[in-house]
Protein backbone atom coordinates (compact mmCIF):
# COMPACT_ATOMS: atom_id res chain seq x y z
CA UNK A 1 0.00 0.00 0.00
CA UNK A 2 2.62 2.60 1.00
CA UNK A 3 5.06 3.44 -2.22
CA UNK A 4 8.71 2.91 -1.56
CA UNK A 5 10.87 5.94 -1.97
CA UNK A 6 11.95 4.36 -4.74
CA UNK A 7 8.45 4.43 -5.95
CA UNK A 8 7.72 7.60 -5.27
CA UNK A 9 8.90 9.17 -8.93
CA UNK A 10 6.87 6.42 -10.48
CA UNK A 11 3.59 7.00 -8.82
CA UNK A 12 3.80 10.65 -9.45
CA UNK A 13 1.01 10.69 -12.35
CA UNK A 14 -1.07 8.85 -10.34
CA UNK A 15 -0.53 11.83 -7.22
CA UNK A 16 -4.06 13.38 -6.21
CA UNK A 17 -2.61 16.02 -4.20
CA UNK A 18 -1.38 17.83 -7.56
CA UNK A 19 -3.40 18.67 -10.55
CA UNK A 20 -2.64 15.96 -13.58
CA UNK A 21 -4.00 17.11 -17.03
CA UNK A 22 -5.73 14.31 -17.93
CA UNK A 23 -7.54 13.87 -14.92
CA UNK A 24 -8.63 17.34 -15.06
CA UNK A 25 -9.96 17.10 -18.47
CA UNK A 26 -11.94 13.72 -17.46
CA UNK A 27 -13.24 16.42 -14.39
CA UNK A 28 -14.23 19.06 -17.65
CA UNK A 29 -15.56 16.01 -19.83
CA UNK A 30 -18.23 15.18 -16.80
CA UNK A 31 -19.00 18.46 -16.27
CA UNK A 32 -20.24 19.09 -19.86
CA UNK A 33 -22.10 15.91 -20.07
CA UNK A 34 -24.23 17.39 -16.48
CA UNK A 35 -24.99 20.50 -18.54
CA UNK A 36 -25.47 18.95 -21.89
CA UNK A 37 -28.22 16.96 -19.95
CA UNK A 38 -29.69 20.31 -18.14
CA UNK A 39 -29.20 22.99 -21.07
CA UNK A 40 -29.69 20.36 -23.57
CA UNK A 41 -31.75 17.14 -22.57
CA UNK A 42 -34.13 18.51 -20.00
CA UNK A 43 -34.55 21.64 -20.56
CA UNK A 44 -36.09 20.89 -24.32
CA UNK A 45 -37.08 17.23 -24.57
CA UNK A 46 -40.46 18.39 -24.42
CA UNK A 47 -40.23 21.06 -27.32
CA UNK A 48 -37.56 18.93 -29.37
CA UNK A 49 -37.88 15.72 -28.66
CA UNK A 50 -37.14 14.17 -32.24
CA UNK A 51 -33.81 16.54 -32.60
CA UNK A 52 -30.83 14.01 -32.36
CA UNK A 53 -28.66 16.26 -30.10
CA UNK A 54 -31.35 16.30 -27.55
CA UNK A 55 -31.74 12.68 -27.59
CA UNK A 56 -28.11 12.10 -27.30
CA UNK A 57 -28.15 15.03 -24.38
CA UNK A 58 -30.20 13.45 -22.02
CA UNK A 59 -27.83 10.47 -21.49
CA UNK A 60 -25.47 13.35 -20.03
CA UNK A 61 -26.80 12.46 -16.66
CA UNK A 62 -23.76 9.62 -16.94
CA UNK A 63 -21.55 12.78 -16.00
CA UNK A 64 -22.33 12.11 -12.77
CA UNK A 65 -20.93 8.82 -12.33
CA UNK A 66 -18.02 10.03 -14.03
CA UNK A 67 -17.74 12.56 -11.30
CA UNK A 68 -17.94 9.52 -8.75
CA UNK A 69 -15.76 7.43 -10.37
CA UNK A 70 -12.86 10.04 -10.26
CA UNK A 71 -13.84 10.65 -6.50
CA UNK A 72 -13.48 7.31 -5.44
CA UNK A 73 -10.03 7.01 -7.81
CA UNK A 74 -8.49 10.43 -6.48
CA UNK A 75 -9.66 10.12 -2.87
CA UNK A 76 -8.32 6.64 -1.96
CA UNK A 77 -5.45 7.75 -3.99
CA UNK A 78 -4.63 10.99 -1.11
CA UNK A 79 -5.92 8.26 1.64
CA UNK A 80 -3.99 5.50 0.52
CA UNK A 81 -0.89 7.60 0.00
CA UNK A 82 -1.42 9.43 3.27
CA UNK A 83 -2.16 5.92 5.34
CA UNK A 84 -0.22 6.42 8.63
CA UNK A 85 0.01 9.64 9.13
CA UNK A 86 -0.21 11.25 12.63
CA UNK A 87 -2.62 13.71 10.96
CA UNK A 88 -4.33 11.54 8.45
CA UNK A 89 -8.06 12.12 9.77
CA UNK A 90 -7.12 15.56 10.53
CA UNK A 91 -6.06 16.84 7.66
CA UNK A 92 -8.19 14.92 5.27
CA UNK A 93 -11.38 16.29 6.83
CA UNK A 94 -9.99 19.54 7.05
CA UNK A 95 -8.90 19.66 3.09
CA UNK A 96 -12.51 17.90 2.07
CA UNK A 97 -14.10 21.28 3.92
CA UNK A 98 -12.38 23.44 3.00
CA UNK A 99 -12.33 22.82 -0.78
CA UNK A 100 -16.65 22.08 -0.43
CA UNK A 101 -18.10 23.32 2.03
CA UNK A 102 -17.48 27.12 1.57
CA UNK A 103 -19.10 27.22 -2.05
CA UNK A 104 -21.70 25.01 -0.70
CA UNK A 105 -23.06 26.23 2.75
CA UNK A 106 -21.98 30.00 1.06
CA UNK A 107 -25.13 28.66 -2.06
CA UNK A 108 -27.30 27.33 0.67
CA UNK A 109 -26.80 31.35 2.47
CA UNK A 110 -28.00 32.83 -0.51
CA UNK A 111 -30.53 30.37 -1.83
CA UNK A 112 -32.08 30.39 1.79
CA UNK A 113 -31.43 33.58 4.01
CA UNK A 114 -30.52 36.67 1.30
CA UNK A 115 -32.77 35.89 -1.62
CA UNK A 116 -36.25 35.36 0.27
CA UNK A 117 -34.93 38.64 1.97
CA UNK A 118 -35.60 40.54 -1.26
CA UNK A 119 -39.25 40.80 -1.77
CA UNK A 120 -38.62 40.61 -5.94
CA UNK A 121 -37.21 37.15 -5.97
CA UNK A 122 -40.12 35.96 -3.40
CA UNK A 123 -41.46 32.59 -5.02
CA UNK A 124 -43.25 29.52 -4.32
CA UNK A 125 -40.93 27.44 -5.33
CA UNK A 126 -37.89 28.43 -3.11
CA UNK A 127 -41.14 29.04 -0.57
CA UNK A 128 -41.04 24.78 -1.24
CA UNK A 129 -37.25 24.72 -0.89
CA UNK A 130 -36.98 26.55 2.63
CA UNK A 131 -39.40 24.26 4.22
CA UNK A 132 -37.43 21.24 3.27
CA UNK A 133 -33.72 23.21 3.99
CA UNK A 134 -33.04 21.29 7.23
CA UNK A 135 -32.25 18.36 4.90
CA UNK A 136 -30.00 20.62 2.75
CA UNK A 137 -27.95 21.95 5.69
CA UNK A 138 -27.32 18.24 7.14
CA UNK A 139 -26.59 16.81 3.43
CA UNK A 140 -29.54 14.46 3.30
CA UNK A 141 -31.29 15.81 0.18
CA UNK A 142 -31.23 12.85 -1.40
CA UNK A 143 -32.96 11.00 1.19
CA UNK A 144 -35.30 13.83 1.50
CA UNK A 145 -35.93 13.47 -2.65
CA UNK A 146 -35.97 9.17 -2.16
CA UNK A 147 -39.15 9.72 0.32
CA UNK A 148 -41.04 11.77 -1.78
CA UNK A 149 -40.07 11.00 -5.43
CA UNK A 150 -39.94 14.14 -6.24
CA UNK A 151 -37.46 16.74 -7.51
CA UNK A 152 -36.63 19.72 -4.60
CA UNK A 153 -36.76 22.86 -7.13
CA UNK A 154 -33.29 24.78 -8.56
CA UNK A 155 -31.08 22.21 -5.78
CA UNK A 156 -32.54 18.98 -6.66
CA UNK A 157 -28.95 18.48 -7.94
CA UNK A 158 -27.60 18.70 -4.89
CA UNK A 159 -28.49 14.75 -4.16
CA UNK A 160 -24.98 13.82 -5.50
CA UNK A 161 -23.12 16.25 -3.48
CA UNK A 162 -24.84 14.49 -0.73
CA UNK A 163 -23.66 10.93 -1.54
CA UNK A 164 -20.05 11.99 -2.24
CA UNK A 165 -20.15 13.97 1.58
CA UNK A 166 -21.32 10.32 2.67
CA UNK A 167 -18.81 8.46 1.51
CA UNK A 168 -16.25 10.94 2.37
CA UNK A 169 -17.33 10.66 6.06
CA UNK A 170 -16.82 7.11 6.31
CA UNK A 171 -14.09 5.67 3.66
CA UNK A 172 -11.18 7.46 5.32
CA UNK A 173 -11.70 4.64 8.11
CA UNK A 174 -11.87 1.69 5.44
CA UNK A 175 -8.62 2.29 3.97
CA UNK A 176 -7.17 3.36 7.79
CA UNK A 177 -8.13 -0.44 8.99
CA UNK A 178 -8.06 -2.36 6.09
CA UNK A 179 -5.33 -4.14 4.70
CA UNK A 180 -4.88 -3.31 0.56
CA UNK A 181 -6.67 -6.76 -0.40
CA UNK A 182 -9.92 -6.24 1.48
CA UNK A 183 -9.59 -2.64 0.62
CA UNK A 184 -9.43 -4.05 -2.94
CA UNK A 185 -12.53 -6.64 -1.82
CA UNK A 186 -14.57 -4.28 -0.34
CA UNK A 187 -14.61 -1.86 -3.73
CA UNK A 188 -15.22 -4.31 -5.88
CA UNK A 189 -18.08 -5.30 -3.33
CA UNK A 190 -19.53 -1.91 -3.40
CA UNK A 191 -19.93 -1.98 -6.99
CA UNK A 192 -21.69 -5.51 -6.91
CA UNK A 193 -24.19 -4.21 -4.07
CA UNK A 194 -24.66 -1.12 -5.47
CA UNK A 195 -25.65 -2.76 -8.96
CA UNK A 196 -28.40 -5.42 -7.07
CA UNK A 197 -29.52 -3.00 -4.85
CA UNK A 198 -30.50 -1.03 -7.44
CA UNK A 199 -32.21 -3.61 -9.58
CA UNK A 200 -34.19 -5.19 -6.50
CA UNK A 201 -35.44 -1.85 -6.26
CA UNK A 202 -36.33 -0.87 -9.20
CA UNK A 203 -38.19 -4.57 -9.59
CA UNK A 204 -39.60 -4.21 -6.74
CA UNK A 205 -41.45 -0.77 -8.14
CA UNK A 206 -40.08 1.41 -6.01
CA UNK A 207 -39.97 4.97 -7.06
CA UNK A 208 -37.36 6.52 -9.92
CA UNK A 209 -36.03 9.32 -7.96
CA UNK A 210 -34.97 6.81 -4.82
CA UNK A 211 -33.03 4.27 -6.89
CA UNK A 212 -31.44 7.12 -8.47
CA UNK A 213 -30.70 9.23 -5.74
CA UNK A 214 -29.86 7.27 -2.33
CA UNK A 215 -26.21 6.53 -1.40
CA UNK A 216 -26.31 3.06 -1.30
CA UNK A 217 -27.25 2.63 -4.85
CA UNK A 218 -24.63 5.13 -6.55
CA UNK A 219 -21.34 3.67 -5.40
CA UNK A 220 -21.03 1.62 -7.88
CA UNK A 221 -18.94 4.55 -9.65
CA UNK A 222 -17.02 5.49 -6.34
CA UNK A 223 -16.16 1.74 -5.61
CA UNK A 224 -14.82 1.21 -9.13
CA UNK A 225 -12.75 4.80 -8.87
CA UNK A 226 -11.23 3.76 -5.47
CA UNK A 227 -10.64 -0.15 -7.01
CA UNK A 228 -8.29 1.81 -9.73
CA UNK A 229 -6.35 3.91 -7.04
CA UNK A 230 -5.73 0.84 -4.90
CA UNK A 231 -4.95 -1.32 -7.48
CA UNK A 232 -2.61 0.85 -8.94
CA UNK A 233 -0.45 1.37 -5.60
CA UNK A 234 -0.43 -2.44 -5.18
CA UNK A 235 2.04 -2.93 -8.28
CA UNK A 236 5.85 -1.37 -8.07
CA UNK A 237 5.41 -0.70 -11.62
CA UNK A 238 1.90 0.71 -11.68
CA UNK A 239 1.39 2.01 -15.15
CA UNK A 240 1.45 -1.37 -17.04
CA UNK A 241 -1.80 -2.92 -14.57
CA UNK A 242 -3.51 -0.13 -14.59
CA UNK A 243 -3.44 0.17 -18.27
CA UNK A 244 -4.41 -3.23 -18.76
CA UNK A 245 -7.23 -2.34 -16.00
CA UNK A 246 -8.58 0.07 -18.57
CA UNK A 247 -8.89 -2.19 -21.00
CA UNK A 248 -10.53 -4.39 -19.27
CA UNK A 249 -13.26 -2.06 -17.95
CA UNK A 250 -13.65 -0.59 -21.59
CA UNK A 251 -14.42 -4.32 -22.81
CA UNK A 252 -16.68 -5.24 -19.74
CA UNK A 253 -18.58 -2.07 -20.14
CA UNK A 254 -18.61 -1.93 -23.84
CA UNK A 255 -20.18 -5.77 -23.44
CA UNK A 256 -22.61 -5.24 -20.91
CA UNK A 257 -23.98 -1.82 -22.61
CA UNK A 258 -24.68 -3.42 -25.96
CA UNK A 259 -26.14 -6.82 -24.44
CA UNK A 260 -28.45 -4.48 -22.04
CA UNK A 261 -29.52 -1.97 -24.79
CA UNK A 262 -30.02 -5.64 -27.34
CA UNK A 263 -32.16 -6.87 -24.38
CA UNK A 264 -34.28 -3.70 -23.85
CA UNK A 265 -34.95 -3.53 -27.50
CA UNK A 266 -36.54 -7.23 -27.71
CA UNK A 267 -38.57 -5.56 -24.97
CA UNK A 268 -42.09 -3.51 -25.76
CA UNK A 269 -41.27 -1.55 -22.59
CA UNK A 270 -37.79 -2.27 -21.19
CA UNK A 271 -38.18 -3.16 -17.66
CA UNK A 272 -36.77 -0.69 -14.75
CA UNK A 273 -34.55 -3.34 -13.61
CA UNK A 274 -32.82 -3.60 -17.03
CA UNK A 275 -32.17 -0.16 -17.69
CA UNK A 276 -30.77 -0.14 -14.17
CA UNK A 277 -28.30 -2.44 -14.43
CA UNK A 278 -27.67 -0.49 -17.59
CA UNK A 279 -25.74 2.30 -15.47
CA UNK A 280 -23.43 0.21 -14.01
CA UNK A 281 -21.97 -0.74 -17.41
CA UNK A 282 -21.86 3.08 -18.46
CA UNK A 283 -19.91 3.08 -15.20
CA UNK A 284 -17.12 0.89 -16.50
CA UNK A 285 -16.76 2.02 -19.66
CA UNK A 286 -16.34 5.97 -18.24
CA UNK A 287 -14.18 4.53 -15.49
CA UNK A 288 -11.88 2.91 -18.48
CA UNK A 289 -11.10 6.44 -19.62
CA UNK A 290 -8.75 7.12 -16.10
CA UNK A 291 -6.29 4.14 -16.49
CA UNK A 292 -6.50 4.73 -20.32
CA UNK A 293 -5.96 8.29 -20.32
CA UNK A 294 -3.26 8.31 -17.81
CA UNK A 295 -1.29 5.58 -19.05
CA UNK A 296 -1.79 6.26 -22.82
CA UNK A 297 0.81 7.30 -25.21
CA UNK A 298 1.82 10.85 -24.51
CA UNK A 299 0.79 11.53 -28.46
CA UNK A 300 -2.67 9.11 -28.34
CA UNK A 301 -5.53 11.40 -29.69
CA UNK A 302 -7.19 10.18 -26.04
CA UNK A 303 -4.64 12.06 -23.89
CA UNK A 304 -4.11 14.44 -26.45
CA UNK A 305 -8.25 15.59 -25.93
CA UNK A 306 -7.84 14.69 -22.15
CA UNK A 307 -5.17 17.24 -21.45
CA UNK A 308 -6.81 20.02 -23.59
CA UNK A 309 -6.72 23.65 -22.84
CA UNK A 310 -10.86 23.24 -23.17
CA UNK A 311 -11.54 20.83 -20.91
CA UNK A 312 -8.42 21.56 -18.41
CA UNK A 313 -10.65 24.75 -18.16
CA UNK A 314 -14.00 23.27 -17.30
CA UNK A 315 -12.51 20.92 -14.64
CA UNK A 316 -10.78 23.66 -12.97
CA UNK A 317 -14.06 25.12 -12.70
CA UNK A 318 -16.24 22.22 -12.33
CA UNK A 319 -17.45 22.38 -8.76
CA UNK A 320 -19.09 25.38 -9.25
CA UNK A 321 -20.65 24.76 -12.57
CA UNK A 322 -21.94 21.75 -11.04
CA UNK A 323 -23.58 23.75 -7.89
CA UNK A 324 -24.66 26.83 -10.33
CA UNK A 325 -25.61 25.69 -13.76
CA UNK A 326 -28.59 23.96 -12.52
CA UNK A 327 -30.35 26.89 -10.53
CA UNK A 328 -30.13 28.86 -13.76
CA UNK A 329 -31.57 25.71 -15.91
CA UNK A 330 -34.20 25.33 -13.49
CA UNK A 331 -34.79 29.05 -13.26
CA UNK A 332 -35.16 29.08 -17.17
CA UNK A 333 -37.43 26.65 -17.43
CA UNK A 334 -39.77 28.09 -14.62
CA UNK A 335 -39.62 31.24 -16.55
CA UNK A 336 -40.21 29.43 -19.69
CA UNK A 337 -37.37 31.37 -21.68
CA UNK A 338 -37.17 28.75 -24.33
CA UNK A 339 -40.96 29.91 -25.49
CA UNK A 340 -39.78 33.43 -25.63
CA UNK A 341 -36.42 32.58 -27.50
CA UNK A 342 -38.45 30.47 -30.15
CA UNK A 343 -40.33 33.28 -31.04
CA UNK A 344 -37.20 35.30 -32.23
CA UNK A 345 -35.34 31.98 -33.26
CA UNK A 346 -35.35 30.84 -36.76
CA UNK A 347 -36.70 27.11 -35.59
CA UNK A 348 -37.35 25.52 -31.91
CA UNK A 349 -33.59 23.73 -32.36
CA UNK A 350 -32.09 27.48 -32.91
CA UNK A 351 -33.71 28.87 -29.89
CA UNK A 352 -32.93 25.51 -27.53
CA UNK A 353 -28.90 26.14 -28.68
CA UNK A 354 -28.71 29.60 -28.27
CA UNK A 355 -30.80 29.08 -24.59
CA UNK A 356 -27.68 26.75 -24.47
CA UNK A 357 -25.52 29.13 -25.12
CA UNK A 358 -26.87 31.68 -22.76
CA UNK A 359 -26.96 29.38 -20.11
CA UNK A 360 -23.99 28.18 -20.16
CA UNK A 361 -21.88 31.54 -20.65
CA UNK A 362 -23.99 32.49 -17.52
CA UNK A 363 -22.91 29.60 -15.22
CA UNK A 364 -19.32 29.86 -16.55
CA UNK A 365 -19.16 33.83 -15.60
CA UNK A 366 -20.43 33.13 -12.22
CA UNK A 367 -18.11 29.87 -11.53
CA UNK A 368 -15.22 31.46 -12.41
CA UNK A 369 -16.11 34.84 -9.83
CA UNK A 370 -16.83 32.57 -7.16
CA UNK A 371 -13.33 30.67 -7.50
CA UNK A 372 -11.23 33.36 -8.13
CA UNK A 373 -12.67 35.34 -5.79
CA UNK A 374 -14.20 33.51 -3.16
CA UNK A 375 -13.38 29.69 -2.95
CA UNK A 376 -9.78 30.59 -3.53
CA UNK A 377 -9.42 32.02 0.05
CA UNK A 378 -10.50 28.95 1.44
CA UNK A 379 -8.39 26.71 -0.99
CA UNK A 380 -5.50 28.50 0.09
CA UNK A 381 -5.59 27.53 3.66
CA UNK A 382 -5.61 23.55 2.55
CA UNK A 383 -1.70 24.22 2.42
CA UNK A 384 -1.78 23.95 6.45
CA UNK A 385 -3.50 20.26 6.38
CA UNK A 386 -1.47 18.85 3.89
CA UNK A 387 -0.10 15.01 5.09
CA UNK A 388 2.61 13.62 2.98
CA UNK A 389 3.10 10.33 1.32
CA UNK A 390 4.07 7.96 3.78
CA UNK A 391 6.93 6.24 2.46
CA UNK A 392 8.37 2.59 3.96
CA UNK A 393 12.39 1.41 2.91
CA UNK A 394 12.48 -0.36 -0.53
CA UNK A 395 12.43 -4.13 -0.36
CA UNK A 396 15.41 -5.88 -0.90
CA UNK A 397 15.91 -6.03 -4.58
CA UNK A 398 16.07 -10.31 -4.52
CA UNK A 399 18.36 -10.77 -7.63
CA UNK A 400 20.82 -8.78 -6.34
Amino acid sequence: MRPAAADVRRLDPLRASGHVPVLDGIRGLAILMVMALHFLGEAAVAAAPEHRFVRIAVYGGYGVDLFFVLSGFLITGILCDTRGSARYFRDFYARRALRIFPLYYGTLVLMLLVVPALPAFHSDALDSVRRQQAWLWLYGINFLQAREGDWLPYVSHFWSLAVEEHFYLVWPLAVWFLTPRRLLALSAGLVVLSTIARVLLAWGGVNDIAVHVLTFTRLDGLGTGAFLAVYAREHAEPLVPLRRAGRCLAAAGAAGVVALVALSTLMDAPAPAVLTARRTFFVLLLAALIPLGLTGDTRSPLRAVLSGRVLRFFGKYSYGLYVFHAIIADCMLRHDTLAALARLAPDIAAAVLVQAAIGTTLSVAIAVASYEWYERRFLALKERFRSGPVLTPAAPDPAR
